[in-house]
């Protein structure tokens, strides 16, 4: 498939916003929730500086196929904010997108199980998720990828759903 995931540098903030933005045209485009337009466009707001941070924190990365970016993720040690309390067991997943034009080529599953082995790499157990619990869409596909629901928060005016998979091969709770 040559799928290759690599870490993105600061000059790639702008096509790792690009890949998000398809992603949010095309949910808009089937009526599921995502994040509002020109999130991560938008130099001076939110999308940007959490891209700014994941990539200060090594955590920013590009999916390729054939040599063209297809897709991006965050992949993090901790997410106190989503996660409190977490013991260092897991990795979390962040900001996963693939572009339309990629879907249905198995894109992001490869990527998913890259995480998986970044988890395993890293000597953790679990990969943890937070998803927007208005879209139907993007929580089918993390079920059917093997994650399972542990519940939902409140993040302002916004319900999330979270997601933990493990993939140690433990056989767990």
């Amino acid at each position: 498939m040559g799928i290759r995931i690599r870490a993105a540098t600061m000059e790639e903030i702008g096509r790792a916003a690009d890949v998000l933005e398809d992603a949010i045209a095309w949910a808009a485009e089937r009526r599921f929730e995502s994040w509002p337009a020109r999130t991560f466009r938008d130099p001076a707001g939110w999308g940007r500086r959490v891209l700014g941070e994941a990539l200060d924190a090594g955590g920013l990365f590009l999916v390729e196929r054939t040599g063209t970016v297809v897709g991006t993720l965050s992949l993090l040690p901790s997410d106190e904010r989503f996660w409190p309390g977490a013991p260092p067991d897991g990795l979390y997943l962040h900001r996963f997108a693939v572009r339309r034009s990629a879907s249905g080529a198995g894109v992001g599953a490869a990527a998913l199980a890259w995480c998986e082995g970044e988890v395993r790499r890293r000597g953790r157990r679990f990969l943890r998720l937070d998803c927007l619990c208005g879209n139907p869409g993007i929580r089918r596909y993390y079920e059917r990828a093997g994650f399972r629901h542990r519940g939902d928060v409140a993040a302002g005016v916004v319900r999330l759903s979270l997601y933990e998979k493990d993939v140690s091969g433990s056989p767990g709770p």
